[in-house]
């Protein structure tokens, strides 16, 4: 096997076709551009590239050029959760976090001093009122048979460029944590529950708004939702 760090070359044999060869050994058309553009990233510039290498040169200044927009920590790419941290706190949101805030002793200091910017306190999904879960309950006057959701939780969630990056969990009353499929589940049946429970308290409730408060926990990379910490829904009597 040709070692990575061994010259390659291009030829143009008597077809016009392109070959390479690294190591002595001649390397496939997709391995060969692909090595040859990463050794000569400014061939374009002297020479008439394939298709193949003008592909590949364009695929590798656009990664550049992503990487170059990207949060580092000595080096190292993080979370794009903590970049979003940043930019929401008019920050430097990309680069080397140690050149842009020394303060740092160590990335634990970091994570933890992200997370004071978010809060450890559970907060409303979303400000957006027409993000809010709601439903409208049955009623015989307007044809009504069943609960009508308004919105789902999950686009809330992604009104927000930081909760959208995270993974959503919810803490059952009972301690159970749960993730995925089941988180969304248990709240819909908590929904529902909800509002069978107002229901049968009062017929006349023809419109129920739940606030669902969530605590992020940036560490973890997770959006907290807790059954024992969500408010009471807001009901709207019909007239």
């Amino acid at each position: 096997m040709a070692k990575k760090n061994q010259p390659i070359k291009r030829i143009i044999d008597s077809t016009g076709k392109v070959r390479y060869y690294q190591g002595g050994k001649r390397l496939t058309e997709a391995k060969g551009a692909k090595v040859f553009i990463r050794a000569e990233p400014e061939s374009g510039r002297r020479i008439k590239l394939t298709q193949r290498e003008i592909d590949f040169q364009k695929r590798s200044l656009a990664a550049q050029k992503a990487a170059s927009q990207r949060l580092r920590f000595d080096g190292k790419f993080v979370h794009k959760v903590y970049q979003e941290v940043l930019k929401n706190r008019n920050l430097q949101s990309k680069g080397e976090v140690r050149k842009a805030f020394p303060v740092f002793r160590d990335f634990g200091d970091f994570e933890k001093t992200l997370q004071s910017f978010v809060g450890n306190r559970s907060r409303a999904i979303t400000q957006d009122k027409n993000k809010i879960v709601s439903y409208t309950t049955p009623n015989e006057k307007r044809a009504r048979t069943s609960f009508d959701s308004v919105i789902d939780i999950i686009e809330s969630l992604q009104t927000s460029p930081v909760y959208r990056l995270m993974n959503f969990v919810v803490v059952t009353k009972d301690g159970r944590k749960l993730k995925g499929t089941a988180a969304l589940e248990y709240i819909r049946d908590w929904e529902t529950n909800k509002l069978s429970e107002i229901m049968s308290q009062n017929k006349n409730v023809a419109f129920v708004r739940f606030n669902h408060v969530v605590t992020p926990n940036i560490i973890d990379k997770e959006v907290e939702w807790n059954e024992e910490e969500q408010p009471k829904p807001q009901e709207q009597t019909s007239v």
